[in-house]
């Protein structure tokens, strides 16, 4: 049990750099694929690469707020709408069919 968690101790990090390494270099290669034709931009090396990737996730966010994750924030439009009667069913589809509908539509 103990040989178990110090391969996670050691497995996990290794993991990381290596993934940090490999998405570097793609970003690399597409950007000097894509953009020094496309946009006549200069090429870069892989750790501006690395930079840039640092960069873009600081920026944009690191991906963990995505479905089914326990830590992701629970969404209002998604939770079950509350139990309407009947009448009020009705008052919502006449409320929204006259905020919708164009006064040519309408039906009378």
């Amino acid at each position: 049990m103990k040989v178990k968690k110090e391969f996670k101790f050691i497995a996990i990090p290794i993991f990381f750099v290596a993934v940090l390494f490999g998405l570097s270099y793609v970003v690399m290669q597409l950007w000097n694929y894509s953009l020094v034709k496309a946009a006549n931009l200069n090429t870069i090396d892989f750790w501006q690469a690395m930079a840039l990737l640092i960069l873009s996730k600081v920026l944009f966010g690191f991906g963990m707020g995505g479905r089914g994750k326990p830590w992701s924030r629970k969404r209002s439009w998604r939770r079950e709408p509350p139990h309407l009667t009947d009448e009020q069913k009705a008052a919502f589809k006449d409320k929204w069919n006259a905020h919708c509908m164009p006064d040519s539509k309408k039906e009378d």
